[in-house]
């Protein structure tokens, strides 16, 4: 009895043979772009028109750290009642983050502020309390 293998269009004596070479690292089927391996070229080719498929040359975004993150951001929500401005935050917690991050930092702790604590509350409260003293 033969037995074939349909990708590679090869044929054994065996079943055990067959079994090697399936399992052999020459029958893999390997993406050029990601490093990955497929049993078929059936496999590798659904793997190259799928939307999981990234090369392995497109840049990788880590982020940074939470371990770095957390404490600026923490900082910045227990000062958020005070307005703090990014030296605030650098003085106080030591962080070699870009002043641009900190900003951000800031920006998302003073949004957790109710309305009336954030600079444009204080300024809407400042404009009625004028509208109030000049009617009276």
């Amino acid at each position: 009895m033969v037995y074939g293998c349909v990708p590679c269009d090869r044929y054994f004596g065996s079943q055990h043979a067959l079994q090697q070479h399936s399992d052999s690292p020459a029958h893999n089927f390997d993406c050029d772009e990601c490093d990955k391996s497929f049993g078929s070229q059936h496999a590798l080719q659904q793997h190259l028109d799928s939307p999981a498929h990234i090369p392995a040359t497109s840049a990788k975004y880590i982020g940074i750290p939470r371990s770095v993150v957390s404490p600026v951001y923490g900082t910045a929500i227990k000062l958020r009642f005070k307005q703090p401005t990014v030296d605030d935050i650098l003085q106080r917690t030591k962080t070699e983050l870009e002043r641009q991050i900190v900003s951000a930092l800031i920006s998302a702790a003073l949004r957790l502020l109710p309305i009336d604590n954030t600079p444009y509350g204080i300024a809407l409260r400042t404009e009625k309390h004028q509208v109030k003293a000049a009617e009276a």
